[in-house]
């Protein structure tokens, strides 16, 4: 259930956290490391990354997924990932990629179009491209993807090691992971005439924004899901 709570402001500090949840479970600043599992005779972790989680202000948001070995730290290879993801309790797309290397990356970019558009594309640097390294991008476009906030992932792993072999038993990740994003607002105050604040949101946007210059403070509505569990995971 969502609630809208009243937040009044002095003075706002948001501070990146690291995070690394005990189960499968997870919302995220913008990292989070599952709990190792079995996979054969190895035991491996799935990592989680946002390139924009330590900058509201970088346009780039990319995703990565990297299952891992966590005794040697190597990326476990001929992975497929069959991803469904949704903000706001609103399915945006689900769909099934597979990587020789073991890591999924996505792009979400800025668009017009209500339709979600996917496709693959490489991204292979100048130094990729000497050492014979392929770096293929997954591109995911839509108007959901305009704004930031709280992204959900799950996440079902069918194949590991090997393309030729399903697992008996999928590895499944329920994932949370925020996209900072930065807002202005215009006030104007008796003593200090027009300012412009900037906020910084992590998981929804800000509604029913208000600054009342008699107490010099803020008010605004965020409708987050504010339930005990999701609390206490960020």
């Amino acid at each position: 259930m969502f609630a809208q709570k009243k937040i009044l402001l002095i003075s706002l500090i948001v501070t990146t956290l690291l995070l690394f949840i005990i189960d499968s479970y997870g919302h995220g600043i913008g990292y989070e490391v599952f709990p190792p599992v079995k996979l054969g005779d190895k035991m491996v972790a799935l990592e989680v990354t946002s390139s924009q989680y330590q900058n509201p202000d970088s346009p780039d948001r990319e995703i990565t997924f990297s299952l891992f070995d966590i005794e040697t730290g190597i990326t476990i290879k001929d992975v497929t990932y069959s991803v469904e993801a949704a903000k706001k309790d609103q399915l945006l797309f689900e769909n099934t990629f597979v990587t020789s290397d073991g890591i999924l990356v996505m792009d979400f970019l800025h668009s017009d179009s209500e339709k979600i558009s996917i496709k693959q594309e490489n991204k292979a640097s100048f130094f990729d491209v000497l050492i014979g390294a392929k770096k293929d991008v997954i591109q995911v476009s839509g108007k959901p993807f305009n704004t930031g906030g709280l992204y959900k992932f799950r996440v079902l792993i069918t194949t590991a090691d090997s393309f030729s072999k399903t697992l008996d038993d999928p590895l499944e990740y329920n994932i949370g992971l925020s996209i900072p994003q930065r807002s202005f607002y215009d006030v104007n105050d008796p003593n200090f005439g027009s300012q412009q604040l900037s906020i910084v949101t992590y998981y929804d946007e800000i509604e029913e924004f208000h600054y009342e210059p008699a107490t010099k403070s803020v008010t605004f509505s965020m409708p987050f899901e504010w339930s005990k569990e999701n609390v206490n995971q960020t």
